[in-house]
């Protein structure tokens, strides 16, 4: 729970959950799945970038995830509330 990503504006966010959710799973199955991915095309990846390039491609594809998701789940959070304050008043 302390590694998995939380909403941005969350009390149980910490900014390195950025870096931590890339490596927390939800299931077996999760990761498995994630581990078939990483095999099938991380060899690939790694011979045509370099090691370094794709540690960093890793890195800044999972953090431009994160905050993809917090920006999404702001943006539908703030439309529930919007609609929420309109209904109710």
């Amino acid at each position: 729970d302390l590694l998995g990503l939380r909403y941005l504006f969350s009390a149980q966010f910490n900014p390195y959950q950025l870096i931590t959710h890339l490596f927390v799973h939800a299931s077996l199955g999760h990761l498995l799945s994630n581990m078939f991915t990483l095999i099938s095309f991380g060899a690939i990846l790694e011979t045509h970038l370099s090691a370094k390039r794709f540690l960093l491609l890793y890195f800044l594809t999972g953090i431009g995830a994160a905050l993809l998701y917090t920006g999404v789940l702001y943006l539908e959070i703030s439309k529930f509330k919007h609609l929420y304050i309109n209904y109710f008043s």
